[in-house]
C-alpha cells in the first residue's frame, strides 16, 4: 500500500473498497472474491484498486489494522479500572460495525484474534501496573488474563454470530461479572 497524503478522494475510495470487501467477505471466503467484482460493488476503478494495494489480502490487512486501532483506542482506564465503561464502549462499537466485525472474527482466524489479544493484554498490563506500581507478574497473571481476553472474545463471536440479537446490556454485565472473577482469581496470585 502506498503511503501518501491522503486526500478526501483516496480516503472516498478506500473507505469504498474497504465496504465492498467487507459485504463480499460476508458472503464467502476471500479467496473467492476477484478485484473485478470487488472494484464494480465499490465502484472503484481496477487502477484505483492497485493504486492503494498490492491485492486483496493487501486491503483486508487495511481492514483488520484500522479495527484494531480503533480497539486499542476505546480500551483506555482512565483514574478508574471500571471494566463497565470499557465493554460498553467496545460492544456499541462492535454493534455498529456488526458485519466488519463478524468478518474479521469469523474469516481473519487466528491472525487477527492474536494481534486483537496482543492489544488487549498490554492494556490489562498497563491498568494493573499502574494500579500497582510494578510493572513484574507472575505467569498465573498471564494466564489468567488469557483466559479473560478470550472468554471475551467467544461471548462477542456467539453474540455477532446470533446478529447482535441478545441485549447489549446483558452481555455487558456478562462480561463484567467474569472480569471481576478473574480480578479476584489474579489477586490471590500477586
Amino acid at each position: 500500500m502506498k503511503n501518501m497524503g491522503e486526500d478526501r478522494r483516496i480516503r472516498k475510495s478506500k473507505a469504498a473498497l474497504r465496504k465492498a470487501l467487507i459485504e463480499l467477505l460476508d458472503e464467502r471466503p476471500i479467496q473467492k472474491i476477484t478485484i473485478n467484482e470487488l472494484c464494480e460493488l465499490a465502484d472503484v476503478n481496477r487502477t484505483t484498486f492497485y493504486y492503494h494495494y498490492e491485492d486483496i489480502y493487501d486491503l483486508y490487512k487495511d481492514i483488520e489494522d484500522l479495527a484494531l486501532e480503533e480497539l486499542s483506542s476505546m480500551i483506555q482506564f482512565e483514574e478508574s479500572d471500571d471494566y463497565h465503561e470499557v465493554y460498553l464502549n467496545i460492544i456499541r462499537h462492535i454493534s455498529r460495525n456488526r458485519k466488519k466485525y463478524r468478518v474479521l472474527l469469523s474469516n481473519g482466524g487466528p491472525d487477527y484474534r492474536n494481534r486483537s489479544a496482543e492489544i488487549m493484554e498490554a492494556k490489562y498490563v498497563e491498568l494493573w501496573s499502574r494500579a500497582l506500581g510494578r510493572d513484574q507478574f507472575p505467569d498465573e497473571f498471564y494466564f489468567l488474563v488469557g483466559y479473560d481476553i478470550g472468554s471475551a472474545t467467544i461471548m462477542i463471536e456467539r453474540w455477532l454470530a446470533d446478529d447482535c440479537r441478545y441485549p447489549e446490556d446483558k452481555l455487558i454485565e456478562l462480561m463484567g461479572e467474569v472480569g471481576k472473577m478473574t480480578d479476584r482469581l489474579i489477586v490471590q496470585y500477586l
